[in-house]
Order: structure tokens, then C-alpha cells, then sequence
């Protein structure tokens, strides 16, 4: 009963050609189980009457630039040679040859 509820409404919305009621139900059965349908329906509904009336499908574009897009700038300085580190070598003597660990 209620899936059949929630298919006029989809097929009431479609028709009458609401946007934003139609995102507004996409966003209602984001995540429920067993409404795959009516969400691909619905996604599907919003791009043709986006397409049809001519509305953007792109979102608007941000204020700030994105970080991605600014330029980069390239530090001309010559990169420091890698640091060769010498192993010291640990006297046989300190390193331990029995366990610490007393089982309970």
C-alpha cells in the first residue's frame, strides 16, 4: 500500500513537472531499502525536465576558487642532497638473550 502511495506521487510529480518535489522525494528515499526503483525513476525524471526546460544541470559555481584550479607556483631552489646515515654498531653484550615476559 504504501510502496503504490509513494508511486502516484512519483507519477503525480513527474506529471505535473515539479523539480523540486520530484528532489525532494529523491532525497526522502535516499538510503531505504527497497526504493531503488522510484529513486532511479525519479533521478531519472529531474535530468529529462532539467534537459527539457532548460535548467542548469551544473551546480553554481563557488564564490572562492577551488584549490585544485589555482595556479601553481614552483620553487626554484635546488633540493637539499638525501642525509647518508651511518649504523652504529649496538655491543652484543646490552642486547638481551632471554625474554622479560613471565606468563601468569
Amino acid at each position: 500500500a504504501e510502496l503504490e502511495s509513494i508511486d502516484r506521487h512519483l507519477s503525480a510529480l513527474i506529471s505535473s513537472e515539479d523539480v523540486d518535489g520530484l528532489e525532494k522525494l529523491l532525497d526522502s528515499l535516499r538510503g531505504v531499502p527497497g526504493r531503488g526503483t522510484q529513486r532511479k525513476t525519479a533521478k531519472k525524471a529531474i535530468k529529462r525536465l532539467k534537459e527539457e526546460l532548460g535548467m542548469d544541470m551544473k551546480p553554481a559555481a563557488p564564490d572562492t576558487p577551488d584549490f585544485d584550479t589555482l595556479p601553481v607556483e614552483r620553487d626554484d631552489r635546488k633540493e637539499a642532497p638525501p642525509r647518508v646515515v651511518e649504523a652504529k654498531e649496538t655491543d652484543p653484550k646490552l642486547i638481551p638473550t632471554e625474554s622479560a615476559y613471565k606468563p601468569p
